[in-house]
């Protein structure tokens, strides 16, 4: 089955968050980047996701995203809506609230120095498979973040899930 460029972006930020987290240190209040100050963002008929995108350029922000998506694996997704508006100055703290009332579609967790945006539907869903618990992990032989990503799927309990992943950069 082909799978659309949006879909693999969005199920591969699964491999971002699951790789990333443990990877930033736990930020001491001199140095939160989520308390820094910055500048108004301003939306012109785009979405949340380019105003964080600009919110990560200025404030130096490590971010993973996933898209909502469609009903089945070859169904659309639903497009993101777009905005006119303009959000802050504030905290990026404040800038990722205000950003998220603007699309409620979309809401910001916190993992270190890392922000995850998220479909809101997903957030607290115990079916989500990054809220799943795995008891114990165990890795035998894996040399490559993409096979990490799947050997830890198939370790957690539920259904299965389908995961794409997309990397970028070097190893």
């Amino acid at each position: 089955m082909r799978i659309t460029y949006l879909k693999r972006i969005a199920i591969s930020s699964l491999a971002v968050v699951l790789l990333g987290r443990g990877l930033g240190q736990a930020p001491t209040e001199r140095n939160d980047v989520f308390l820094q100050r910055v500048g108004a963002v301003g939306l012109n008929d785009q979405s949340i996701v380019d105003g964080i995108a600009m919110l990560s350029g200025e404030a130096g922000l490590a971010v993973s995203v996933e898209y909502p998506l469609g009903a089945t694996i070859s169904g659309p997704a639903p497009p993101l809506r777009t905005f006119n508006a303009k959000v802050g100055p504030g905290t990026v703290s404040e800038t990722l609230d205000r950003l998220c009332a603007i699309d409620p579609t979309f809401v910001w967790t916190r993992d270190g120095n890392m922000v995850n945006i998220l479909p809101r539907s997903l957030a607290s869903d115990p079916r989500y498979l990054l809220n799943r618990k795995i008891e114990e992990l165990t890795f035998r032989e894996v040399r490559e973040a993409d096979n990490a990503v799947i050997e830890i799927a198939n370790q957690l309990p539920g259904a299965r899930e389908q995961i794409a992943i997309l990397a970028t950069g070097t190893s």
